[in-house]
């Protein structure tokens, strides 16, 4: 698979926010009816939980994502799309729940979120 090639959008798309757009290529014939690669590309969507979260549950959805991610690329081509560095891209403590900020760094995963800028939302 080819490396992601990062995007920095511009535009009414990224409404004031600090935008995280990638694009990767799916080889051929991997999808029905594909005979060719196919280039993909998303504006990375934040998912993000309420300090008021359950703490045992922000934990735990970040080891299950961890640990199924890979088996799940390998089940469907959307997931191709997943790595660690995605998932952790523009994180900062300031948006990100303790308890998952606790499993990000067991998994070893946690410094790897100062390869992209942090997500910043308009100061109104």
């Amino acid at each position: 698979m080819e490396p992601w090639e990062p995007a920095r959008p511009s535009g009414p798309g990224c409404a004031g926010l600090s935008c995280h757009a990638n694009a990767r290529s799916i080889g051929a014939v991997r999808l029905p009816s594909q005979d060719k690669s196919l280039g993909v590309s998303f504006n990375k969507g934040f998912k993000a939980a309420h300090k008021t979260f359950d703490a045992e549950r922000a934990y735990n959805v970040v080891k299950a994502v961890a640990k199924l991610g890979p088996k799940m690329m390998e089940m469907h081509e959307h997931w191709t799309i997943w790595s660690p560095e995605l998932m952790i891209c523009g994180l900062s403590e300031e948006i990100t729940h303790p308890c998952a900020i606790k499993a990000y760094k067991e998994l070893g995963w946690w410094e790897k979120r100062r390869a992209c800028e942090p997500v910043t939302y308009p100061s109104n």
